[in-house]
């Protein structure tokens, strides 16, 4: 899928990032850890583990279901929260000891499985050696953020004046102003930036809408958002390996077709 209302210039400057679900797979790492954290869980309530799966199924529903929640809340929160509904530990403070051992073995288990995109180094070796800057721009909190790049091992690939969080900036994705002041404190233009994001919801628009050009990773086969006129360019790509070969063409100065 391709979207085109402007020239694109012969080479970009700088490419933008989202980081969970686009620099590596957020929902696998969580899947595993849970798995995991279930069985402790199952362990010591006395429940059958063959029940671990029912319960990770459950909890994912429980996300789903208040999805806009886990996005204001701190993950220990949120984390919190769900094990309450999804294991039945009864009101909050019933079963606070295990609830914060489930909590803090969730968390070091997901940090334990985050891995990037096996292409994501590769990528960025490339944007550096061609001089192209490189930035994040994520809904989730600086405190939580800028640790998972150490984490993932990518934080040499990001100055920390390139890194940008709603905590700091005081404004979340879909909001075009958090794009707009990650292209400001950067000293790009929109026409020389191209931004990375998998949410068709948070992502796509709000990087449209200051003129990016936009690569849409639809790993799962979403349907395209309606963007109406808004004046960037939207390019999809259903792996890391695709977004690479985009970013490789539209960085030639030949401006490959795609």
């Amino acid at each position: 899928m391709t979207r085109s209302s402007r020239t694109l210039p012969a080479k970009f400057r700088f490419v933008f990032f989202d980081l969970d679900g686009t620099l590596y797979d957020m929902v696998a790492a969580i899947d595993a850890a849970l798995q995991v954290t279930i069985e402790t869980a199952c362990n010591r309530l006395g429940k059958d583990q063959k029940q671990a799966p029912f319960y990770l199924q459950r909890f994912w529903q429980e996300y789903s279901s208040d999805s806009q929640a886990a996005e204001l809340l701190e993950p220990v929160e949120w984390l919190r929260l769900l094990f309450y509904r999804t294991l039945d530990l009864g009101p909050i403070g019933k079963e606070a000891a295990l609830a914060e051992q489930l909590v803090r073995q969730g968390i070091n288990e997901f940090r334990q499985r985050m891995k990037p995109f096996p292409p994501v180094r590769k990528l960025l070796d490339q944007l550096q050696q061609q001089q192209i800057g490189c930035g994040i721009i994520s809904n989730g909190t600086s405190k939580w953020q800028r640790p998972k790049l150490e984490v993932l091992g990518l934080d040499k690939y990001f100055p920390a004046e390139t890194l940008f969080f709603p905590d700091e900036q005081g404004v979340r994705k879909p909001d075009p102003k958090i794009f707009q002041s990650a292209l400001e404190n950067c000293g790009v233009q929109a026409r020389e930036a191209i931004f990375v994001g998998d949410s068709p919801v948070t992502d796509v628009p709000g990087a449209l809408a200051v003129g990016m050009t936009v690569i849409w990773l639809n790993r799962y086969q979403l349907t395209a958002p309606a963007v109406g006129h808004l004046p960037g360019r939207l390019l999809e790509a259903r792996s890391f390996s695709e977004v690479a070969t985009i970013i490789g063409s539209l960085s030639k100065s030949d401006q490959e077709a795609l």
